[in-house]
């Protein structure tokens, strides 16, 4: 089963280019989307109608996310009010404690039948004691966030309607599904939208209370994780939009996109719509009348990826949104794809003559997203070929896959390139004979195996994590040494790193702390990204320091991408600052790199979890 899990990621101001980062938000839209690719382009469209006009009862859903540290928080039996926990204790930690819940963004019109309601948590533990929980609703129009005073949360003034919820046992660490949705929460919900002063994007909070013990994760622990608020209704339609388009749907940086809708209004009489260009959820265009008006321009000053945003608001405060993304592009950009850990061994028994069985030995499959995204180059992240990477295994397995793209192609080397034994065994007693004579000289010197090179705008450097392989990976050592006086050199404002073993990772394997000194030099040197594999999964790391800290401004982000075709992993407890995880999707990561800035795309397999951001370089 695939997860997902993701973070807000960085995103850059249209507007304010001189801003070191600005938060672009995932849009939580409670409708169908749906992906269109064409080559390198893909539209986006969220819309509560996409086809047809509604009647006049509309069945539909909104969705929230606690969004917040204080938005979910815990009061201890002595009224200690705990905003910043990486869990929340459903009710007992040392003691019965109360949990509160605030959901931002509810939009539910007043007067709307409520038909459903639940929030959804991600178990963080195993628990299966009998445990019972009451939920109750804080009888307000639009309540504040927690905060820290004592008994904040047992204080609220709460609904009349609760709702008795006995969860069943929570067996799997990390799942979400109906066994961590709460008992249908709809005559709370209910309650609080028909109060005189409720208005559609108000928040709605709640308090559970009770005994027992299940423990969800928290929005402090991961923000895609953070309990979910589902509230299904129906109303009258007012507004809907039937298209929303962006044109041309990839540009050049300073070119002008047009921006087009269609709505409908059953009732007639002009719709305000707004239109967020950026993705940062503040309006860049009002139009006040969306019927009459259906076309708005924007140029687009910075190179990155852009989620515009369409919104109408009906009379009765219910918005309705539609988002087509914008990739802008400079004549310097070049567009890469990367991943590691993914040839099957032509022995294995999932092979199929390189087709793959079932979720195995799928390079074919990711070689064929490559072909899609038309690279300027492919990076290997290590673990290209296993078990062995043998000449011969190469020719067979790797070569009619993601060989298509060898002439562009710049490899790492992994553990199994110097892998000696055909078992699948890690025990780097080779010499990669194999692998340096199927690459040649894009490997670099066979008795170093790192070496760097220029793209675009961009510098790329390509370390050999096998540390006994390549002279070491300590400070002070020839590779070490080589990385320093190499970036040194390079008059790129931004570079991007390679190297097998990651840093930090959430996955199977977990941080690699050998790696230090590496990422030392880089964050001195300033360096942005640093790609890995060695995990199969995909993670998307906010940009840390060596330690780990959080370091926005100087920092290096990383991506662990071993989702080449091998074979995929679970993820373990998350690491800190992990923005971004996918676990059973195999996929290649996609990377537009701008003079000064970048933009980022996990490109699954088709109908799988995907993630998208930008950011700007040192």
């Amino acid at each position: 089963m695939n997860q997902l899990s993701a973070e807000p990621s960085q995103a850059l101001d249209a507007h304010t280019p001189a801003r070191s980062y600005r938060r672009l938000r995932h849009l939580l839209v409670p409708c169908r989307r749906s992906f269109i690719f064409a080559g390198a382009l893909s539209l986006l469209l969220s819309s509560c109608n996409p086809g047809g006009n509604p009647g006049p009862e509309d069945a539909r859903t909104s969705e929230s996310r606690i969004t917040a540290s204080t938005d979910d928080v815990e009061e201890e039996a002595s009224g200690s009010i705990q905003r910043s926990s990486t869990d929340l204790e459903m009710v007992r930690n040392e003691a019965d404690q109360l949990v509160g819940l605030r959901f931002t963004q509810v939009n539910v019109p007043r007067g709307a039948v409520v038909t459903d309601a639940y929030v959804s948590f991600t178990a963080d533990e195993v628990s299966n004691e009998k445990t019972s929980l009451t939920v109750q609703g804080v009888a307000e129009d639009n309540p504040p966030t927690f905060i820290s005073a004592r008994f904040n949360v047992s204080s609220q003034e709460k609904t009349a309607a609760s709702v008795a919820w006995s969860p069943p046992p929570w067996m799997i660490s990390g799942a979400s599904g109906p066994e961590q949705q709460t008992a249908n929460l709809a005559p709370i919900v209910q309650e609080l939208v028909d109060r005189p002063g409720w208005s559609s994007g108000n928040a709605l909070a709640f308090v559970i209370s009770g005994t027992g013990k299940r423990v969800a994760t928290s929005f402090d622990s991961s923000r895609a994780k953070a309990p979910r608020l589902h509230i299904s209704f129906t109303a009258d339609q007012q507004v809907s939009i039937d298209t929303f388009t962006a044109q041309p749907a990839s540009v050049r940086q300073g070119s002008q996109v047009t921006f087009s809708w269609s709505v409908t209004s059953a009732g007639g009489g002009a719709v305000r719509c707004t239109l967020d260009v950026d993705g940062d959820h503040t309006s860049d265009y009002t139009v006040a009348d969306c019927l009459s008006t259906k076309t708005q321009t924007h140029t687009y000053e910075v190179a990155g990826y852009y989620p515009a945003t369409l919104t109408l608001t009906d009379a009765t405060g219910t918005t309705t949104t539609a988002t087509a993304e914008t990739s802008v592009t400079t004549p310097a950009s070049v567009t890469v794809a990367a991943a590691g850990d993914i040839a099957c061994d032509p022995a294995s028994e999932y092979f199929n003559h390189g087709e793959g069985v079932g979720d195995r030995c799928r390079m074919k499959a990711t070689s064929e997203l490559l072909l899609a995204i038309a690279p300027d180059a492919v990076l290997t992240l290590g673990d290209n070929q296993y078990n062995s990477a043998t000449l011969n295994n190469l020719r067979q397995s790797y070569d009619p896959t993601w060989g298509r793209l060898k002439a562009i192609t710049h490899p790492a080397a992994g553990t199994h390139e110097y892998t000696a034994s055909e078992e699948d065994e890690d025990d780097g007693n080779g010499n990669g004979a194999g692998y340096f004579a199927y690459f040649g000289a894009a490997a670099g010197d066979p008795a170093k195996g790192y070496y760097s090179f220029d793209l675009g705008a961009w510098h790329i450097v390509v370390l050999n994590a096998n540390c006994s392989r390549s002279g070491g990976c300590e400070k002070g050592s020839p590779q070490e040494q080589w990385l320093r006086a190499d970036l040194t050199a390079s008059p790129k404002l931004c570079t991007l790193t390679v190297m097998h073993y990651p840093r930090f990772s959430s996955g199977k394997h977990g941080n690699i702390v050998r790696n230090t000194d590496f990422w030392k030099t880089l964050t001195d040197a300033g360096a942005e990204l640093v790609l890995s594999g060695n995990d199969h999964d995909y993670e998307r790391f906010a940009p840390q320091n060596p330690n780990g800290a959080l370091d926005a401004e100087g920092g290096v982000r990383q991506f662990v991408v071993g989702t080449g075709g091998k074979e995929l992993y679970s993820f373990r407890a998350p690491q800190p600052h992990s923005e971004a995880r996918i676990s059973g999707v195999y996929g290649v990561l996609k990377l537009n790199l701008h003079p000064g800035s970048y933009d980022w795309e996990f490109v699954p397999e088709v109908g799988q979890p995907s993630d998208k951001g930008m950011g700007l370089c040192h």
